[in-house]
């Protein structure tokens, strides 16, 4: 910055950068008021410093009640949302059975929507607060809205209990993926990954009722689509995407263990996943794989390699090489300046 621009009033500095995009109006209006109830009291001394060398001397301390209570609203806010839901709840449980099939559904859409509402008016000047707030409650309006369409679906239309869970997770699949697109946040993209299971079994169950081989295989690719579009970073998080790619492949694995072919495939799971994360330096991923591995290898042991000390000794040689690969890859992770991924 040079002198001019350094002896330009914050006003005029204000007005350019929102001219130039880097601020809106409101938080320009923010930060005038806050540096008056400063008195330019940082500014001076970072002119100070810059002048006599002194560039180490703290910035003094902020006044009292200068800071946006974040924490709490955003704590009020949770407790405000989750009340809101009881409420709803309550007051269906009470009336009930004076309520008609549609006032039932009308009364869990009105929750949804005003936790919908709640969350689209958090300011986005409370930052990372603002984005947690915002995500709970639209993730209760998700919960809200799944209630709607269960009650619209049984007790309304009056269909059947698949077509219900297809309504149900497919409404909800397409309201968390709205959300998430606007807030891209793990907790709403856990959401939408949970909906989007949901809804890959209702129609596999209406499809092939009598084939769970088909479902668990279906589930499967989900995980391992979820887990690839967070690697190529089309899903965000991507760290978070591929985590929770990672557990969906886990879990769909699990019904298929008892067959070889299931077998194989968990156990080329986990170790896919064990290498991936090692080399991407992901602990988090590591994590799900070595849990992985608790339920997979010794399963494959117990089939392949009958004996009473088969499963204590792999399991032993497994977890001294997994606590190794933790610490190198913790070690590296720290190298780069890098956090858990």
């Amino acid at each position: 910055m040079t002198t001019e621009e350094a002896d330009e009033p914050l006003p005029r500095r204000l007005g350019r950068w929102v001219d130039n995009g880097l601020l809106t109006a409101e938080q320009a209006g923010q930060i005038e008021a806050y540096e008056a109830t400063r008195g330019g009291a940082a500014e001076v001394a970072a002119r100070d410093a810059t002048a006599t060398g002194a560039a180490d001397t703290p910035a003094p301390p902020d006044p009292p009640g200068s800071r946006p209570p974040s924490l709490v609203v955003e704590a009020l806010g949770y407790l405000g949302g989750v009340l809101v839901l009881v409420a709803g709840l309550l007051l269906g449980a009470q009336l009930w059975e004076e309520i008609p099939d549609a006032g039932r559904a009308v009364l869990l859409a009105g929750v949804a929507v005003l936790l919908l509402v709640g969350g689209g008016t958090v300011p986005v000047r409370l930052g990372d607060a603002g984005r947690r707030l915002r995500s709970v409650l639209w993730t209760l309006a998700v919960v809200a809205a799944g209630g709607t369409l269960g009650v619209l679906g049984s007790e309304v239309l009056d269909l059947d209990g698949d077509l219900v869970a297809l309504l149900v997770f497919g409404g909800t699949a397409a309201l968390a993926a709205l959300l998430w697109w606007g807030e891209r946040t793990s907790l709403l993209q856990t959401v939408l990954l949970g909906t989007l299971v949901g809804t890959v079994v209702a129609l596999v169950v209406l499809a092939e009722p009598r084939q769970p081989t088909v479902l668990f295989v279906a589930v499967y690719v989900l995980g391992l689509a979820w887990a690839t579009a967070g690697h190529l970073e089309r899903v965000a998080p991507g760290r978070t995407a591929r985590v929770l790619g990672a557990v969906t492949m886990l879990l769909a694995v699990q019904p298929v263990l008892d067959a070889t072919w299931g077998l194989l495939l968990g156990l080329a799971t986990v170790a896919a996943l064990v290498a991936y994360a090692i080399r991407a330096g992901a602990l988090a991923l590591l994590v799900a794989g070595a849990v992985g591995m608790l339920t997979v290898v010794p399963r494959a042991v117990e089939v392949w390699f009958p004996g009473r000390l088969s499963v204590p000794a792999v399991l032993l040689v497994l977890g001294a090489l997994l606590v190794a690969a933790a610490v190198g890859t913790a070690r590296r992770r720290a190298g780069r300046g890098g956090g858990i991924a």
